[in-house]
């Protein structure tokens, strides 16, 4: 048996900011395993689009 991660996207205690101080986004975690389909649901300014963003490579995580 293969004890080699199965996911195909992981995002894992990933933090952004923009400016240093303010969070944007905070101990984001995913795991999505291929063929999997994932809606993210929240609020307005709660992180969704800087998640796809950094999910596509047009932003970089912080930390």
């Amino acid at each position: 048996m293969s004890t080699a991660n199965k996911d195909y996207v992981s995002f894992q205690h990933v933090k952004k900011t923009y400016d240093g101080a303010n969070l944007v986004v905070k101990d984001f975690n995913l795991d999505i395993a291929p063929g999997e389909f994932v809606t993210m649901l929240g609020p307005s300014g709660s992180g969704k689009t800087t998640c796809l963003m950094m999910l596509a490579g047009f932003e970089t995580a912080t930390g």
